[in-house]
């Protein structure tokens, strides 16, 4: 396990593009090449100088622990072949006591136009949210997107602290990549919160604190957003059993066993009852749990919320396992890392409610061209979908995923945006900073 402290060591730094994208037994592909030159051509051209380094950044995707790690319980994220280049050079104001920094921004897509705005030194950076323009977006702060390395996973852990383990993905007899396949299905945050992720937050909470409750504990506060989550429950149930040594696989086995026997209602929980089992009135229930952020819901599925996040985070661990037990994966390996997908998926939809009939349809439509495991990933409710396919059967999950998703309920989309639609990948490298010869030498 990789615990990361020291802040100068995150994002390594090299002088030759080979590091960050040549591939095992191949060299840099012409378009990567081009690609790069061409960023330092234009960067050139536009500012009269060389950048003095390029920073990387690439996209990432969650392969399996969907919706578990607001509850502090570990993921299997990992990086994108696709990526983000920004070349950098900073210049020096001199002569002003409390100098203005100005930033420019060119693109070497003409599409978007050339920005140029200041930053004072005392003031944060105000951006306008309803101002949907390419430069006021600044990308989150992703594990994943930095610390991962080509072809491994990145086991996530956020609890009892935040660390890092890189989890290789070895060779196999039926070799296999990942496609993420986009929904183009959008929910908006702003609006549909209320019902649909700040609820399930919320559920999360109460049934952790239901359960608290129920089996006579006293919970410490944690990181999380309501301060209580079914990590430090875990963690307080095994120690009151003494059975915080016993396998973690045996502690959320337990877990859900005592899930299935106490939360029993599966129609839900409405206030008054939540409240009832806490000793608390509503009022006073509304205030700690629910007036943070807006949400909306007559009754709390708390069964259902726990039996997802508590099995989701045991499938976690057996994917790890697979991945770990051998060092060249069996056929029946690989199929059985797609089922662990597959039930991911149907907790997500059964479960947890966070997918959608269009990711359910692509899935299906997926798995019947051969991926071998297919599930929703991300925030939820639409958005992106991500699929465990062999290499051979890729052509034919992305032809299947065309004509029977794609072209029937967006007739008119574009070859531009179709292209866009899906990105195949095998685990990638994190982020770099590339400086010195691989600049001058462009």
């Amino acid at each position: 396990m990789t615990t990361l402290q020291d802040p100068n060591e995150l994002v390594p730094e090299t002088q030759n593009i080979a590091d960050v994208w040549a591939t095992e037994g191949s060299s840099i592909s012409h378009d990567t090449q081009a690609r790069f030159k061409n960023l330092i051509s234009t960067f050139k051209s536009t500012f009269n100088s060389l950048p003095t380094y390029v920073a990387r950044s690439p996209g990432r995707v969650n392969i399996i622990g969907e919706h578990i790690d607001y509850s502090l319980y570990d993921v299997l994220p990992t990086a994108l072949s696709v990526d983000v280049l920004v070349a950098i050079k900073c210049k020096p104001v001199t002569g002003t006591k409390n100098p203005t920094t100005t930033v420019k921004l060119a693109n070497t897509n003409s599409r978007f136009e050339y920005r140029e705005f200041d930053v004072p030194y005392d003031k944060e950076i105000e951006i306008d949210a309803a101002s949907h323009d390419w430069s006021n977006y600044f990308n989150m702060d992703q594990a994943a997107s930095i610390f991962s390395r080509r072809n491994y996973l990145l086991y996530t852990r956020f609890f009892p602290k935040f660390e890092v383990q890189h989890v290789p993905v070895p060779p196999s007899d039926l070799e296999f990549t990942f496609l993420v396949a986009q929904s183009f299905i959008t929910s908006n945050k702003a609006e549909t919160g209320p019902r649909h992720y700040n609820l399930r937050v919320a559920e999360c909470t109460l049934a952790t604190v239901v359960l608290a409750r129920l089996n006579g504990l006293v919970l410490p506060q944690d990181t999380t957003s309501l301060k209580y989550s079914f990590r430090t429950f875990h963690q307080e149930l095994m120690r009151k059993k003494g059975e915080l040594e016993q396998p973690m696989e045996y502690q959320l086995d337990t877990i859900i066993s005592l899930v299935q026997d106490q939360l029993t209602k599966e129609e839900g929980y409405t206030r008054e009852e939540i409240a009832e089992i806490l000793g608390i009135d509503v009022p006073a229930l509304e205030l700690q749990f629910l007036s943070s952020f807006p949400v909306e819901a007559e009754r709390f599925k708390l069964r259902q919320r726990a039996l997802h996040c508590f099995k989701e985070a045991r499938r976690v661990l057996e994917f790890k396992a697979c991945l770990t037990r051998r060092e060249r994966l069996g056929v029946k390996d690989v199929e059985y890392l797609g089922q662990l997908l597959d039930q991911s998926q149907a907790s997500c939809r059964d479960l947890y409610n966070c997918s959608c009939d269009e990711v359910n349809n692509i899935c299906q439509i997926a798995r019947g061209a051969g991926a071998l495991g297919s599930r929703v990933t991300g925030a939820g409710w639409g958005g992106a979908t991500v699929h465990m396919v062999p290499v051979a059967k890729i052509e034919a999950v992305k032809d299947a995923l065309k004509k029977d998703y794609y072209a029937k309920r967006f007739p008119g989309i574009t070859e531009e945006k179709l292209a866009d639609a899906m990105i195949v990948s095998k685990p990638s490298n994190g982020s770099f900073l590339i400086y010195g010869k691989a600049i001058t030498e462009a």
